[in-house]
């Protein structure tokens, strides 16, 4: 009885809480396969990607052979400020960014963002869910039960089919894009290629998109030799039976196994030609990127990037060695621009205790920032806006920038001053990208894409505009003015020069490695390049420039265009949907008991139910473990109900309802650092048979994180954060009232430039009316001593061993570290301080590994405590700070 009435509480509850807030600013279009959700503004959106929708979908299914009969999810938001999308399971959805890509990563001749962004996902989509193998036969576990055999799956073969279907299927993309190219054709040709094993799974170090470029570069070559169904029939008979890898599957359709094929696809692409001769390095090729510096007053500065040094702004000398001026996390070097005693730059960022933010979309800003290279402060210019390729004078008295509208980008003029923001250049299906200012800031040039096709064009002071190139389908970048006045530009893959008194337009040099970016600096034509390592600067002495004039290839006709429709819409209501359910076995009282597992969530992922229920057969009763959250953006919600759970202390069954609410008080973000308070109040009750209890917890947490970041930085960055509490319960025979107040102290310090770390951690618990001494434990050991309040310290040296990248199963090791800590612990009695009669050292060794399908992150670990003084021991392994087996001996 007490049972169903625990039940019909957390019901109730669940069902009162889901009334309140499952009703919805979204709304939503039904197309013949897709159901479009999207808010008011983004409506225009969701209107153009129904009118493609069920169109390309068809292309789609019949080309990955999968026609089941469905409806897909498709979630549009304009909230963030970067361009990206996914295939999200739990449950299958895809999630399209209306912002398109600055950088055009996906290749400039890409006529539609949307259309080439909806046909990757939805080949994801359709890859993955599709019902073969064991999958077939167990649809009664939940429609997500097609995600299992993903565990398996590397990111190649992920990433590669949704790439060539978006080269394939839409106008554009990757596939016709010569810098993505050049992310596996430099290495092949520097003898630097990685292995099939290494290209399964996301690394840090580079290509950040090997994934992607391995993907492309198999799958590519299996179709153009294999047909398509070729693909369809290995990822058949791989999900058949996935645990002996993709190489069984692979020999079956083609006579070679994966590993082989790749290696032929690999000969198969050894065809880009020698750099040219008279071209240096700049810098000399590493692990990152080093993008174009700009002549200030006083130096070179420019901005670099690397796994083991971070993203920094840098200053060079005349050989091209670096010096870090400060930390800075930007997107690359169209992020910011040089003046004389300046440099301004857009910081882009998210805010996720924002109402309108998703899970999977957080509301994201680039704003501008000027810092003074003299004082190095750093003062910001903007507030809340969308600005990306500022520009700067080199006098510093006029900036521009283009700002984000929707899938494309206009241009504006920014007053430094106030911030305000005039409109310069607004073009239909057209963005205005990569700008830069003369001298005296008269002159503004920029590239404006428009249907796949780019032009050069020149405003001047009235902003009237004249354009110098194009339309062509050559991939236009980064013009630059150069200290006479004439304007230089690359296609990347040459460097060219316009003449402003003969009208003329020269091409100076080629280099088949690219050319991303190029400027003279005194004799020197230096360029941005590539190489097996990232980015790299070389330059050619002026002297050695061509002279010949220039030939650009001619435009792209116009897109066939989609006939846009008006889709009746109607209203959203974000509700828990089933997931999976699966069998999961138990621990009762150390008896391994019958139960399922299951997991629901919404569409836009605001709500989550997740848990276990089962039959104890020892206790012969109903068990269960039951989490509901809800997470509209600006504040989050948990719900937890724990039915029959075994205390092996009181050996009772027991009950236990909580409710508990985080709400951000302060959130602030800067490109120094990133600060959070936030207040959690929670109410929970536990109660087995008659006897209960009550508690009431309030919990003030603060955060601030410095924006040092680094790949290297296996045990994070630098850090301080504070969290204090107060906590009452009470029996249900209101005869005892206990208080609890504790607070935790963390500090995380960076050692000098390197990536190790020094952490120091304090706590105290000071109790009403009880001890506290089974609280903060020296690790896993039992106390020595007791009282009513407690102190704790502790002290860590965490020590990263290096970057890995070694390929093992479905996944990686990409990383090792090893963390040693010393702990104590005292007591407060009758105001004197006793020790806890020993203390406490470990030694801990975690690696972290990666599943390249899913792209899951884990970090497994074996530690060894060891309590000085009494000489007990203790040996754990686990998985991601959790206890998994333990080995001990105590005295």
């Amino acid at each position: 009885m007490k049972l169903k009435r625990s039940l019909l509480v957390f019901i109730v509850l669940l069902v009162a809480v889901q009334a309140i807030v499952s009703a919805s600013a979204y709304r939503s279009i039904d197309t013949v396969h897709t159901r479009i959700i999207f808010s008011e503004p983004d409506a225009v959106y969701a209107q153009i990607v129904a009118s493609f929708a069920d169109e390309v979908y068809e292309q789609l299914a019949l080309f990955l052979e999968n026609f089941e009969d469905r409806r897909v999810p498709v979630i549009i938001s304009g909230n963030p400020a970067w361009a990206n999308g996914y295939f999200t399971t739990f449950p299958s959805a895809i999630v399209l960014y209306t912002t398109s890509p600055d950088d055009r990563f996906i290749g400039s001749r890409t006529v539609d963002w949307l259309k080439s962004l909806y046909t990757h996902e939805m080949t994801h989509f359709l890859h993955l869910t599709k019902h073969v193998g064991p999958a077939r036969l167990l649809r009664f576990l939940g429609p997500e039960v097609t995600s299992l055999s993903t565990v398996f799956m590397p990111g190649w073969w992920v990433e590669g089919i949704s790439t060539y279907a978006e080269s394939t299927f839409s106008a554009g993309g990757r596939g016709d894009s010569l810098p993505f190219g050049l992310t596996y054709q430099v290495p092949i040709a520097q003898d630097r290629m990685w292995s099939l094993g290494q290209g399964a799974y996301a690394s840090a170090l580079t290509p950040a998109n090997r994934i992607y470029s391995t993907g492309y570069l198999l799958v590519d070559y299996l179709i153009e030799t294999y047909q398509s169904h070729a693909f369809s029939e290995i990822n058949r008979r791989f999900a058949a039976f996935p645990f002996f890898g993709m190489n069984p599957a692979f020999r079956k359709v083609t006579s070679h196994s994966a590993t082989e094929l790749f290696a032929l696809a690999v000969q198969h692409n050894q065809t880009l030609a020698k750099e040219p001769e008279n071209s240096m390095y700049f810098t000399p090729p590493q692990q990152g990127n080093t993008y174009l510096p700009a002549q200030s007053e006083a130096a070179m500065i420019g901005y670099a990037s690397s796994p083991s040094k971070g993203s920094a702004l840098v200053r060079y000398d005349q050989n091209g060695r670096q010096e870090q001026i400060i930390p800075l996390s930007l997107v690359d070097h169209s992020s910011l621009a040089v003046a004389k005693d300046k440099v301004l730059f857009a910081y882009l960022y998210a805010d996720p205790t924002d109402a309108r933010s998703l899970s999977d979309a957080s509301v994201g800003y680039s704003d501008l920032y000027l810092l003074d290279l003299d004082t190095m402060d750093i003062r910001q210019c903007t507030s809340a806006s969308r600005l990306v390729h500022p520009a700067i004078s080199s006098d510093g008295k006029r900036a521009a920038a283009s700002q984000i509208n929707g899938p494309f980008y206009d241009l504006v003029e920014v007053d430094l001053a106030s911030g305000t923001l005039r409109l310069i250049a607004q073009g239909e299906a057209t963005s205005y990208l990569e700008s830069s200012l003369n001298a005296d800031g008269s002159l503004l040039a920029t590239i404006a894409l428009h249907q796949g096709n780019t032009s050069l064009v020149v405003f001047d002071r009235l902003n009237n505009p004249k354009i110098l190139v194009g339309p062509t389908s050559a991939a236009l970048h980064m013009p630059l003015f150069t200290e006479d006045g004439s304007l230089l530009f690359v296609d990347e893959s040459s460097v060219y020069r316009y003449e402003w008194e003969s009208g003329r337009c020269l091409r100076l040099f080629t280099d088949p490695y690219g050319i991303f970016a190029a400027r003279i600096i005194k004799e020197d034509l230096i360029y941005e390049s590539y190489s097996s390592e990232g980015v790299v600067l070389k330059h050619v002495p002026v002297s050695a420039l061509d002279d010949e004039p220039a030939a650009f290839a001619p435009a792209l006709g116009a897109p066939d265009p989609y006939v846009l429709q008006d889709f009746p819409t109607s209203g959203y209501a974000d509700a828990l949907r089933l997931n999976l359910v699966l069998p999961f076995p138990f621990i009762d009282a150390n008896h391994f008991q019958p139960g399922v597992w299951m997991h629901m969530t919404s569409l836009l992922k605001r709500h989550s139910l997740v848990g276990m229920a089962g039959w104890s057969l020892a206790a012969n009763r109903m068990v269960a473990d039951l989490t509901y959250q809800y997470a509209p953006g600006n504040f989050g919600l948990q719900l937890l109900a724990q039915l029959n759970q075994y205390n092996a202390v009181s050996q009772s069954y027991e009950q236990q309802l909580s409710l508990t609410i985080g709400v951000p008080l302060v959130y602030h973000v800067s490109p120094r650092s990133i600060s959070r308070i936030d207040i959690q109040p929670s109410l929970s009750t536990i109660w087995s048979g008659s006897d209960g209890y009550l508690t009431g917890n309030l919990t003030l947490g603060s955060i601030l994180q410095k924006q040092d970041r680094r790949s290297s930085d296996f045990f994070g960055g630098s850090y301080a954060s504070l969290s204090l509490g107060l906590q009452a319960g009470m029996p249900f025979t209101i005869d005892t009232l206990y208080l609890y107040s504790y607070a935790s102290l963390s500090a995380q310090l960076r050692l000098g430039s390197s990536s190790a770390m020094i952490r120091f951690n304090a706590d105290v618990l000071d109790a009403f009316n009880t001890s506290v001494a089974a609280n903060l434990p020296l690790f896993s050991f039992l106390p020595q001593k007791t009282g009513s309040t407690k102190f704790r310290l502790k002290s860590s040296l965490r020590l990263p061993l290096g970057l890995l990248d070694l390929p093992f199963l479905a996944g990686g090791w990409t990383g090792l570290g090893l963390e040693l800590s010393a702990q104590g612990a005292w007591y407060l009695e009758s105001g004197v301080i006793v020790g806890e009669g020993a203390w406490a050292l470990q030694a801990k060794l975690t690696g972290q590994y990666v599943l390249g399908g899913p792209t899951f992150s884990f970090r497994p670990f074996v530690a060894y405590d060891y309590l000085v003084g009494l000489g007990s021991w203790l040996v754990t392994l686990g998985i991601d700070g959790t206890s998994l087996l333990n080995f001990y001996e105590t005295v």
